[in-house]
């Protein structure tokens, strides 16, 4: 199963739905972009197909510029860069976002997905 998997029928749903059996947080879906100019209709197909690649990127544990990425995804620099950011939000998953200034580049950055499995801030669950 995989995170952007749709979730089981409500009926067999386990208790702990958001949670896959490897300890990953889910991807609610259907995926649910918002914003002031957002039109379903218009730019959900286009924004989902960006945001797993982007995902799927980023599972390669690789630092990735926003021009590699952008290149790689086959969109914009502002368009992964937001991609990165949904990564980052709770009904996106959560993830961990890594980022570090590339030296000497002025002011280039490059980013990396922290696997959720394992996070500081959570409890992991009892068997």
């Amino acid at each position: 199963m995989d995170l952007f998997d749709p979730p089981p029928e409500p009926a067999q749903r386990p208790p702990d739905a958001e949670k896959m059996p490897s300890g990953r947080r889910r991807i609610a879906a259907p995926l649910h972009f918002d914003g002031e100019t957002y039109s379903a209709a218009e730019d959900g197909e286009r924004l989902a197909t960006q945001l797993r690649r982007v995902y799927q990127a980023f599972r390669s544990g690789e630092w990735w510029t926003l021009a590699r990425l952008a290149k790689y995804v086959g969109g914009s620099e502002a368009g992964v860069s937001a991609r990165i950011r949904d990564l980052r939000k709770e009904r996106f998953g959560g993830h961990l976002i890594d980022r570090r200034r590339i030296p000497d580049s002025r002011g280039l950055w490059e980013y990396r997905m922290v696997d959720n499995i394992a996070r500081p801030d959570e409890t992991p669950e009892e068997s």
